[in-house]
């Protein structure tokens, strides 16, 4: 799953967004699929164990699931979520509580609860499975207790051919919902991983040009203290030194010594040129 990112601020946000709304638009065409093969299954099954409120239940689920998938691109992302939940709550209630955990659509509280964990936070994704849980264990107490009736010819399932078709097709659908989501985040993850690593590339390469630059830039600065007749500079240890070498130790400048004009005439007045006293005196 290829993922078109843009900007690096909008990358990991944009990126998860986009994966959820894929995933779920998805998981709504494999699972009207999955669905209608199930129905199909489990009402020429009910010729054998009788019928009830289940198929009727069962039908409408896959007739909305359906319809959502067909137009799924009118839907706003936030409404597809919670639709396919209830979808899949609904339908597994309707095999469990009349079949126990011999209705396939058991199946569907893991569905369900996959894309709970995708889209919601990890408190809401931990209540929700518990409270699946505590239904089931409902469901459990009330066939043990006799409070609710098993299924007319109930032992049939085990050999029926259908019944297993419902199984399979249920368990279908949660392998392949259940793989898709931990699969495309992973590549998700990997090409963000990816991004990241270039960046941080990126970053060092551009560190390490900056100091190589801070470190080839070497300049004075502030006030030097320097004596009005010597013209010696105190260093910061109190010392004073010439200002050429105050200047080479704390600079990358390099000193060449000559004499100018005016100390030539004043202090070798027999070496310099008559024509360049004359120009020194005009300047």
């Amino acid at each position: 799953m290829n993922i078109p990112v843009s900007h690096d601020g909008e990358r990991a946000l944009g990126s998860e967004a986009l994966l959820q709304r894929v995933l779920i638009d998805r998981m709504l065409v494999v699972s009207a699929i999955f669905a209608v093969i199930a129905m199909l299954s489990a009402h020429m099954r009910a010729m054998s164990i009788g019928w009830t409120y289940r198929d009727l239940v069962q039908f409408l689920v896959v007739a909305g699931l359906v319809a959502l998938a067909l137009i799924r691109a009118r839907i706003a992302v936030e409404w597809k979520a919670p639709l396919l939940v209830a979808v899949y709550v609904v339908g597994g209630l309707s095999g469990v509580c009349t079949l126990g955990m011999l209705g396939g659509t058991v199946f569907l509280f893991p569905v369900a609860a996959v894309l709970v964990a995708l889209l919601c936070p990890p408190r809401v994704t931990l209540w929700f499975a518990v409270l699946l849980l505590l239904l089931c264990s409902a469901v459990g107490v009330g066939f043990c207790s006799g409070l609710v009736d098993l299924a007319p010819s109930l032992g049939v399932l085990m050999t029926s051919y259908l019944h297993w078709a419902v199984y399979v097709a249920c368990i279908g659908l949660f392998l392949v919902v259940a793989c898709m989501t931990i699969l495309g985040y992973r590549h998700q993850m990997r090409v963000l991983l990816e991004q990241l690593s270039d960046q941080r590339d990126r970053l060092e390469e551009t560190n390490a040009q900056l100091v190589a630059a801070a470190n080839d830039v070497k300049r004075l600065s502030g006030m030097l203290p320097i004596c009005s007749c010597c013209k010696r500079v105190r260093d910061d240890e109190g010392y004073w030194e010439q200002i050429e070498c105050y200047v080479r130790d704390h600079s990358e400048a390099e000193f060449t010594h000559g004499i100018c004009p005016d100390c030539m005439q004043e202090h070798y007045p027999g070496l310099c040129d008559p024509e360049e006293d004359q120009a020194g005196t005009g300047r």
